[in-house]
This record gives C-alpha cells, sequence and structure tokens, in this order.
C-alpha cells in the first residue's frame, strides 16, 4: 500500500513509475497518467500604514492547490495547502529607520524585503490573507494623470492617487514578490522606489485519496 501510494504521488510530479513502484520488467507496461492542478486559494498582500490604511487589492501567488489525476484507472485526488496567511509578516516601526523586520518561521517562508522610503510615510506593514481566485474585488484598473500618464489593469496590481493614505502604486513581482513604489507623475512630482520584497511559503500540506 505505501508503495501504491508513493507510486501515484510521484506520478502527480511527471515521472513515469512501473507497475506502482514495483520493480520493472522487460514486459512490464507503464500506465498512462495525468494530473490537472487548480489554484482554489491565493496570497493576498495586505499593506497597512501608520494610520491604519489598508490596501489589500492584490494577489502574490497560490496559496492552495486541488490536484486530479488518475494512473490508468486509479483516480486520485490531493489538496495541496501552504502555511497559514497570517503566519508571516514584514515591517517597519516608527523610530527604527529604514528598517525591513520580518516575523515568520524560516522553515516556512523565504520572506525579505528593502525599504528605501526614508521614513516618508512612516510606519508600515505587510501581511498576508487569503482570497478566492474568483473574488472580484481583486480586478483593479485606473489611470494616474500628468504629463505621462500611468494606468494598471489587473489582479496582482493596485494603484491609489490619493495621496492622504498609501501612495502610489503596490504590484505583485512574479511569484510571491511585491513592490511598492511611487510614479513619477504622482502628486509628489518624482519617482520614488518604497518597498521591494517577497514571501513565498517553503512548505506545502498534503492530503488525498485514492480510489
Amino acid at each position: 500500500m505505501m508503495m501504491t501510494i508513493l507510486g501515484l504521488l510521484l506520478g502527480a510530479f511527471g515521472l513515469v513509475l512501473l507497475n506502482f513502484g514495483n520493480a520493472p520488467t522487460s514486459s512490464t507496461a507503464a500506465d498512462p497518467y495525468s494530473s490537472t492542478w487548480k489554484a482554489t486559494q491565493l496570497y493576498r498582500l495586505r499593506h497597512t500604514n501608520n494610520s491604519n490604511q489598508v490596501t489589500s487589492a492584490n494577489a502574490i501567488g497560490v496559496a492552495e492547490w486541488q490536484v486530479t489525476g488518475n494512473i490508468g484507472e486509479t483516480n486520485y485526488s490531493e489538496t495541496w495547502k501552504g502555511p497559514a496567511a497570517d503566519s508571516v509578516n514584514i515591517q517597519k516601526n516608527p523610530g527604527t529607520g529604514n528598517i525591513c523586520r520580518g516575523t515568520y518561521d524560516p522553515s516556512k517562508w523565504l520572506a525579505g524585503c528593502i525599504d528605501s522610503s526614508y521614513n516618508r510615510f512612516g510606519s508600515f506593514k505587510y501581511d498576508l490573507i487569503l482570497t478566492s481566485p474568483s473574488d472580484s474585488s481583486l480586478l483593479s484598473e485606473g489611470i494616474m494623470g500628468g504629463t505621462n500618464t500611468t494606468n494598471w489593469s489587473g489582479r496582482s496590481v493596485k494603484c491609489n492617487s490619493g495621496f492622504g493614505g498609501l501612495p502610489g502604486c503596490l504590484s505583485a513581482i512574479g511569484s510571491y514578490g511585491f513592490y511598492h513604489f511611487i510614479p513619477k507623475e504622482s502628486a509628489l512630482n518624482a519617482s520614488l522606489d518604497l518597498q521591494i520584497g517577497m514571501m513565498m511559503p517553503l512548505e506545502w500540506t498534503v492530503t488525498g485519496s485514492i480510489e
């Protein structure tokens, strides 16, 4: 039974296993296999400043997968879950200078941050909340006017032209990375990089069944 389960799990990663883990022979035929991975939960970045104003519009990566597949006539299903969304945050507190401090388990997260805001906007905090891929509030689009316009659209980016709160644009970079910046055509009349960082899960909990 253990070899059968191992064969199915490795098969999900694209390895053709012969006879579900039994030693191959010259007469053993390979069983065809297939699998489908579907994202069912996303990590959504939440950015809070020292005035408790929040931007939480952009998703930066998958938090949960639903996997279904078969090897020959055997069907299997799995759920892959990343670490809890509230188990990582990166922040800077007033009076600490340009220091991004992270609170997380390094065995579960590849995380880091660079802050170049020169205390311009006080403290900040980045953490994660869960959302579904179909969440309509993820969609953000608009134009920030000026001599040159900045326009944005998508489910992994959010810009804010109201400079009394969280200024600039917050965008995902690749998988699990983020970038906070102010475009040149903003009210500050100069482009400014604020923070860039990453919150990538290193641990996945897998549960499943074999039919």
